[in-house]
């Protein structure tokens, strides 16, 4: 049989050099999807162009970092298609529509045009032969059957979960290691006595592993100085009378800063080796606020060598005057656009050489506590280079948004990055109340507002929008509704209802996936602007964008990235800055006394509830604790008859003994906010069992935010989940809605076959949930994480299984093809601004899953069922 034209579509671009020969769609175990979803972006196919026919796409019209929004990503693609039509002489009906990679509905059709593509004049030019290799016609190689399922999965794994964090612009990347290792590198030991001969006190060969170390990072600093002034003496300034100034300003920003900054380092790191005065602790923690510059640096590289490409390209004596400047510097071995991407490799290689030394650092030194002090302040600098980087290619994506919505009158002094970071786009269809007519409107999602804005003309260079109307995200709240019994794809709904009833839309989505991402991007958004805790701190806290570096006035780490990083009292005698995580880190008008880099923890590893301080609490005793009207503390435990309950007082930081008459229950926010549907229940003894009745685990509230779990997929008929579990492990469960009755069901896959089992709901004479009488439970909740953990052979002889894998965190696992690589903890608490973040709490065990975005700062993990990113240096690897 012949192979799938999908795999000789892989073998092509692997031929054409795009993909790497070990890429994952060349696993025995891939399927067609990991081509799909690599390719839904854009990126790759106007690389591809270029790659058979050099330059014939504009570098600077390619959108690198598409992933977060739709319209982007169908921007690169059509770019793609006009060149196939105009470069490569393709006809029109030859190719394939934008939307229909981008959604896979049609994968087929683009594998069909990506196989003209490769038979074309100018692509067998290049001496790679096209596909398929063994027919001419690739329609002989179509199976309906293999693309039918696909756009379920484009629509459960979103190109921004892909990884948000990956480089794309291989041209930019490629060899910046090895200029960095040829001009940086640590030589072997007999290279090293022969350089430093001279220097009496670097003569001796390392004493022990510790020395090296300390040699490696003085030799490896002295190098990187004189690489700076390299560039310094045999490019800033002889090019200084070639190009203007406001270019020359561009390509070497900062510069000229770094030389002197890393000359003064270099010299303290040798006094710290000579004298033990100042320590090496200590020489990073003092300079560390001078390398925030590097925030700065890294966000303009790309600039800066676009702009030298640029210049070389079309001003022959910039470009000979380059030539011989690199000569002059190198002998020709390296470009100037590839040695300004020195600094960067440098700065983000200080954490490693710490964390090697304190590695070989005797656990008796005293010196050890204060290295891992420093290697904190540096893993903190790294997530901040890397965000601000990251923020400034999403500032590029909102000023796109802007450009791109043609009649967007925004108010005077007013830009749309000032309403908060993107976070989501796409089609919807939304019928007003104000006209009670449906329309199809193209949304966009920030912080604070939602965009409705109509398709308008299509170029090759992307989509136009004409603005309709916007929803302020603070005055509305979202009430979901159960999706009707039409076919109809568009009859997903929720509603977004204005608090005080004059307005609301009904929303439409696909899908119930594609809804439950929108519901969960919204609240996402909500949560940016007015977090749950705003409600238990004495402090007036706002989103606010800070224009310098700022640390948190809690936990004393930087502010990530260069707008909306954080939240800032208004109290003038206040003026308080903090991560969202640290909001109930301290009180109004009192900064922190905190002075160390390690976060105060936020909170214990678990706890009871949150509890609100209604008068004050004052207390010699040993073991209690003072409290203020207004702090907050977190439960720890409590008797029946005993009115002292031990707490942890959010804003001191201290934990003990109080009286439980000075306390009220915090009721969390989320129940409001997700609509009618939600109710509140007793407090139960968490995982208390009471004859036949499962007490909820969910203390305060139950249920039924199901669209946020991994298991529950919304309405479905019996015959989808059948064949959404066929090709799932064993134990793979999943929870739908019956378009019949509205009842919910559960489906398993067990010993290759799927199970179905009906959940009975009796609200009388007291709300309980039981698949069989003999076990019951308050919520649905409760009764899938008991048998979660709890074989449902009691309610079904034969069924010895338990509810094992969530279908969502199974489809992820399919499509991805592995399973943990390790596992951490987490160090401090981290609250996610984006979906795809992983929010966590102090000592909580994330299983990790991926480490390619290792470089920008994050990994990608697995807790509770929700993969998502999270940032490395919250945790400790175990």
């Amino acid at each position: 049989m012949a192979e799938e034209l999908w795999r000789q579509c892989a073998k092509w671009l692997i031929r054409c050099e795009i993909l790497p020969p070990d890429h994952k769609v060349m696993w025995s175990t891939s399927q067609v999807f990991d081509l799909a979803q690599i390719l839904r972006d854009g990126v790759l196919l106007c690389q591809l162009a270029n790659k058979l026919d050099p330059n014939c796409i504009d570098a600077k019209e390619i959108s690198n970092r598409p992933q977060m929004s739709q319209f982007l990503c169908l921007k690169n693609i059509r770019i793609f298609l006009n060149a196939c039509q105009h470069n490569f002489n393709l006809r029109t009906h030859d190719l394939f529509d934008s939307f229909k990679l981008f959604d896979v509905s049609d994968f087929g059709k683009v594998l069909q045009s990506l196989s003209k593509l490769s038979r074309s004049q100018k692509a067998l030019a290049t001496g790679l032969p096209g596909f398929p290799v063994d027919h001419p016609d690739e329609r002989h190689y179509y199976n309906e059957e293999i693309y039918s399922h696909l756009e379920d999965l484009a629509s459960t794994n979103d190109l921004m979960e892909e990884d948000p964090y990956r480089e794309v612009r291989a041209d930019e990347t490629l060899g910046r290691e090895d200029i960095y290792e040829d001009l940086c590198a640590y030589r072997n030991s007999r290279e090293l006595e022969q350089e430093v001969s001279q220097e009496e006190e670097l003569a001796l060969k390392p004493k022990d592993k510790r020395e090296y170390c300390i040699r490696e990072l003085l030799e490896t600093e002295k190098n990187y100085v004189d690489a700076l002034n390299m560039i310094n003496s045999h490019f800033l300034r002889p090019l200084k009378n070639i190009i203007p100034e406001e270019e020359h300003q561009i390509i070497f920003k900062h510069i000229e800063q770094l030389c002197q900054i890393h000359t003064g380092f270099h010299s303290e790191l040798h006094r710290a080796y000579t004298s033990s005065s100042p320590t090496f602790a200590e020489c990073f923690l003092k300079w560390r606020d001078k390398f925030l510059v590097y925030g700065d640096f890294c966000s303009n590289l790309p600039n800066s060598q676009d702009l030298i490409d640029e210049l070389c390209n079309t001003r022959e004596l910039v470009k000979q005057t380059v030539i011989n400047c690199q000569e002059k510097a190198n002998e020709g071995k390296f470009r100037l656009r590839d040695l300004l991407s020195v600094p960067m490799q440098r700065v983000l290689k200080y954490h490693l050489l710490l964390r090697e030394l304190i590695k070989q650092t005797s656990d008796e030194s005293e010196e050890k506590p204060e290295l891992q002090r420093a290697l904190d302040a540096l893993l903190d600098l790294a997530l901040y280079i890397n965000e601000v980087k990251r923020d400034n290619e999403t500032l590029d994506i909102i000023r796109e948004i802007q450009k791109n919505i043609t009649d967007l009158v925004m108010p005077d002094g007013t830009e749309l990055k000032d309403y908060g970071h993107f976070l989501k786009d796409g089609e919807l269809r939304i019928k007003s109340h104000a006209d009670n007519r449906i329309k199809n409107r193209y949304v966009f999602l920030f912080d604070k507002v939602m965009l409705m804005c109509k398709p308008s003309r299509v170029s090759f260079m992307g989509q136009f929008y004409s603005y309709k109307e916007a929803i302020i995200l603070a005055n509305y709240s979202i009430q979901e509704q159960t999706s009707n019994f039409k076919k109809d794809k568009w009859s997903h709904c929720w509603v977004m209802y204005e608090r005080q009833k004059t307005m609301a839309f009904h929303m439409y989505a696909k899908t119930e996936e594609v809804k439950r991402k929108w519901i969960e991007a919204i609240h996402m958004a909500q949560d940016n602007t007015q977090p749950e805790d705003l409600r238990n701190t004495s402090h007036k806290f706002q989103l606010h964008s800070f224009e310098r570096p700022t640390a948190c006035t809690v936990c004393n780490k930087l502010l990530r990235g260069t707008f909306c990083q954080g939240y800032k009292c208004l109290s003038p005698p206040c003026e308080a800055c903090v991560h969202k995580e640290c909001i109930l880190g301290s009180k109004c008008g009192k900064r922190s006394q905190q002075n160390s880099l390690h976060p105060q923890p936020i909170e214990p590893q678990s706890h009871l509830g949150k509890y609100k301080v209604t008068r004050p609490y004052r207390s010699a005793v040993v073991g209690h604790i003072c409290l203020d009207e207004g702090d907050v503390v977190l439960l720890l435990s409590a008797g029946d008859a005993d009115e002292t309950w031990k707490g942890y007082c959010m804003q001191s930081g201290l934990q003990g003994l109080f009286p439980c008459t000075h306390v009220t229950k915090v009721m969390p926010s989320l129940a409001k906010r997700q609509g009618s549907y939600m109710q509140t229940a007793p407090l139960y003894n968490s995982q208390s069992v009471a004859g036949n009745h499962v007490n909820s685990t969910h203390n305060h509230y139950y249920n039924l935010d199901l669209g946020h779990q991994a298991w529950f997929v919304g309405e479905m008929d019996k015959d989808t989940a059948q064949r959404r579990l066929e090709a799932m492990p064993d134990g793979t469960f999943l929870v739908r809605t019956n378009p019949i009755d509205g009842g919910f069901r559960i489906a398993m896959r067990y010993k290759g076959s799927v199970k179905h089992i009906k959940v009975v709901h009796k609200k009388s004479p007291s709300d309980m949930w039981f698949l069989a009488e003999s076990r019951n439970f308050p919520s649905l909740l409760d009764l899938v994480n008991w048998y979660a953990s709890n074989s449902l052979a009691e309610n079904f002889e034969n069924l010895t299984s338990t509810l094992a894998i969530p279908y969502r965190t199974a489809l992820k696992r399919v499509v991805g093809r592995g399973g943990p690589i390790g596992y951490c903890v987490a160090r401090y608490g981290y609250s996610a601004t984006a979906t795809n973040q992983l929010s966590f709490r102090r000592g909580d065990r994330i299983s990790i899953v991926d480490k390619s975005g290792e470089s920008k700062g994050w990994w990608k993990g697995d807790l509770n069922g929700k993969v998502a990113y999270f940032p490395m240096t919250y945790v400790e690897e175990e």
